[in-house]
């Protein structure tokens, strides 16, 4: 039986009922809350043992393993519901590109643990970069003599400052030079790391390992009042979930009739979220049905993939068969064909049989191509976001719950994962600061999940933008080959209004008519490759792609400059232009954006004292004027690099300031860094990054210790071009020292000239409590 029920919004006056909003001074939720909720069997609740934890997780995707091993890292103990078997779960390729912000915070995750390696067992798996570089065009995958096209992206280096990272149409074989440009010092990389491609169930399961070695099972000695261990079942569906406003506890039922209680739910379960469409009811805003599409996952005999050149992504312009189809590792491949409901259907127009001959007129009509058909799934690619990210009792939606996007761009994973980067250091403050009865007695969860809506929303929103655009750039491709893609829905159209006189089985077989007339002409691609239709092809294409109006691969200021502040969040693209998304921004400092990444020296006492510090992938030499042995670190998520087990979660206060100003007996920093923590309730840890100048005296080891502020402060030294690569605002620009506030996240929080107590606090507030002052 469903029960519905009401967190109450009512003033307490007359009647003592909570009231779950937040001030009137905030914006409500626009989803009702009348909160839906699948009752639980009183009678089996009653006979069964709850486990209590602090959060529990649905969903076993790569948000929600990911969401668990920050968890993990922050010592807050968690919960994580899975429906399916991890053989089930980790079996069938999806998304396949992490770009440089989830390579960045997956190095910082993994430098929380770093005896599992995690970054380095992801960064193992992954193909050699020049099997996934380029996008090939073509009749098929496997004619090199025939293909049209070939575009190769700058995916073997960190993404460059004000450059173009669009991909570049060539010819040639001779792809290695096209991009190399390592050791010239006059690019500025915006990260230390560059992007990755790897399989989503591959990458899901170096994950899972990664937690589930440190999921230890519960002792059947320990008593009932000692705390939850962490732990991951896969195998159990949530099926009812029940919110009690006395305890303020959420129960959750699974298909097992296991039962469990949290205060905070993190929905990672997916686009057909039972939690938000179900429990919540939050609608999503955007386009539904962009364009039907069916999955083809197959795998080649390793014979057939050796005659398959390398590619990330191959496009088959086919007279049997119009597809992209996505390489994600050796022999093993998805195919994304599209339908047109109604007059097409998965049921009678992709059988076994139908898409056999799909795929191997895809793999060029050999006979010994040999292939394994794995799986004919159906999908629906849409562009939604949800219109709420949170309820106000303490459910959370982050991944593919939250946001839905076109693939073209591959933002959906990504999203999800920058989402729990987001979200999980709030719920390890809230956990910190929590009471005997697990409130918090700092923060409340509407705070947190009002903040949380207002700096992940809009990112989504953009970037769902963005993948629409993608998606056009996909239909600008076709159109070169003279498929306009209006054109099957004119023609659907003008057959539905047809319906009152003409049967349906009539109308579909004059689409099927029309749909085979239209891909006709493709089969000269093939036949006649030097012909007049495919020289025309080839030269609209090479017009297209060669100006750049193809699918790119990298998106710097989506991946790397998007911003948390409501006052600087400029919209960077309007819908519908092709403008800037390819082109790279410059360094720069400002609060809400990503603390800018600058190549940094740590000398060897510095890294014994916070041994989190990641030495940086690609280095150069070290200053002329250090005599010492120095190690390259990045200045990005500085926060997570300098934390400890004992404190996995802080902020961090930097003094940026030139070698020539410092005063060794300084300690108004360590001051700084103490009088913040104190007022704020927060961690916070000191940095110093000390800009130094080539005439600068040499800085042996016993002069560097002079610079060391303790335990409690890090010193890391800069290059001076380094620093004045970074663009600071306008008020800060000829201050000769500059003070900034990292959050957990990697985020700047504030940027000031001076070290104002009051503005720091006041602005970290903005950030971490309530958007207006407590009173």
């Amino acid at each position: 039986m469903i029960r519905r029920f009401r967190v109450h919004t009512s003033s307490s006056k007359g009647g003592g009922r909570r009231n779950w909003l937040p001030s009137t001074q905030r914006k409500k939720p626009s989803w009702s809350i009348g909160t839906r909720c699948f009752s639980l069997d009183a009678k089996i609740v009653s006979s069964k043992q709850q486990e209590k934890y602090p959060v529990v997780i649905v969903g076993g995707g790569p948000t929600g393993l990911f969401m668990a091993h920050m968890l993990q890292s922050y010592g807050v103990p968690f919960l994580l519901l899975e429906a399916h078997s991890p053989e089930k779960r980790f079996r069938h390729p999806q998304a396949h590109f992490l770009n440089s912000r989830s390579m960045e915070i997956l190095k910082c995750a993994s430098r929380l643990h770093p005896s599992h390696s995690m970054y380095e067992k992801i960064r193992n798996a992954m193909p050699p970069v020049k099997e996934w570089n380029s996008f090939l065009f073509g009749p098929d995958m496997t004619s090199k003599d025939k293909m049209i096209a070939k575009v190769v992206h700058p995916v073997n280096r960190p993404l460059l400052a004000n450059r173009d990272a669009n991909g570049i149409l060539t010819n040639t074989a001779a792809d290695d030079e096209i991009f190399n440009e390592e050791g010239n010092r006059s690019f500025i990389p915006l990260s230390d790391v560059s992007v990755g491609h790897l399989a989503q169930h591959t990458f899901c399961k170096i994950l899972y390992d990664a937690v589930l070695e440190r999921c230890p099972e519960r002792q059947g000695d320990e008593s009932e009042k000692s705390p939850p261990s962490n732990k991951i079942l896969f195998g159990n569906r949530v099926v009812a979930c029940d919110w009690d406003e006395t305890t303020r506890d959420w129960t959750i039922q699974t298909n097992n009739n296991n039962f469990f209680q949290t205060p905070i739910i993190v929905a990672a379960d997916g686009a057909r979220s039972f939690l938000r469409e179900k429990v919540l009811s939050i609608p999503m805003d955007g386009q539904t049905t962009i364009q039907n599409l069916m999955n083809v996952h197959f795998r080649l005999s390793e014979q057939a993939e050796k005659k398959v050149p390398k590619a990330m992504l191959y496009t088959v312009f086919s007279k049997q068969v119009l597809a992209m189809i996505v390489r994600h590792g050796p022999g093993d491949y998805v195919m994304q064909i599209p339908y047109f409901a109604p007059y097409q259907t998965p049921k009678q127009d992709f059988s076994m049989e139908k898409v056999k001959g799909m795929v191997k007129a895809a793999l060029g009509g050999e006979g010994n191509m040999e292939f394994e058909l794995l799986s004919i799934r159906p999908w629906t690619m849409g562009s939604l976001v949800a219109r709420d990210y949170f309820s106000n009792n303490g459910l959370f939606l982050v991944g593919d719950a939250a946001h839905v996007f076109p693939p073209a761009g591959g933002f959906g994973m990504n999203t999800g994962l920058q989402d729990v980067f987001t979200l999980a250091w709030r719920l390890a403050l809230l956990h910190m600061t929590s009471g005997t009865n697990g409130t918090s007695t700092r923060f409340t969860l509407e705070d947190f999940g009002y903040l949380y809506q207002n700096e992940r929303q809009p990112v989504a929103r953009n970037n769902a933008a963005l993948s629409v655009r993608n998606y056009q750039r996909v239909l600008g491709v076709m159109e070169s080959c003279y498929l306009n893609h209006q054109h099957p829905k004119a023609l659907i159209a003008a057959l539905d209004a047809t319906s009152p006189f003409i049967p349906f089985s009539a109308r579909r077989q004059t689409f099927e008519t029309l749909l085979q007339a239209a891909l006709l002409p493709l089969g000269q691609l093939q036949v006649a490759p030097h012909g007049f239709f495919a020289n025309r092809v080839k030269k609209n294409l090479h017009r297209l792609l060669g100006s750049g109006q193809g699918l790119p691969l990298l998106f710097p200021q989506h991946e790397l400059q998007f911003t948390y502040s409501e006052t600087e969040r400029k919209r960077i693209a309007i819908d519908g232009e092709f403008i800037n998304d390819t082109k790279a921004p410059s360094r720069c400092l400002s609060v809400g954006t990503l603390f800018p990444h600058m190549s940094a020296w740590a000398t060897d006492d510095t890294l014994e004292v916070f041994p989190r510090l990641a030495q940086c992938e690609s280095s150069t030499s070290v200053p002329t004027v250090f005599t010492s042995t120095l190690t390259q670190v990045s200045t990005r998520d500085l926060a997570v690099q300098l934390s400890s087990k004992h404190v996995p979660c802080l902020f961090c206060v930097v003094e940026i300031m030139f070698f020539n100003n410092l005063n060794i007996d300084d300690s108004s920093l360590a001051l700084l860094g103490r009088e913040l923590q104190d007022s704020l309730g927060l961690p916070f840890l000191s940095v110093r990054l000390v800009v130094i100048c080539d005439n600068d005296s040499s800085i042996n080891n016993n002069s560097l210790k002079d610079f060391m502020g303790g335990c409690n402060t890090a010193t890391l030294f800069l290059e001076k071009e380094e620093w004045k690569s970074v663009t600071l605002p306008e008020n800060l620009r000829a201050s000769s020292t500059v003070y900034a506030i990292i959050r957990p996240d990697g985020h700047v929080a504030a940027v000031t000239s001076s070290n104002s107590r009051n503005h720091m606090i006041q602005e970290v507030r903005k950030n971490v409590y309530k958007s207006h002052e407590r009173s």
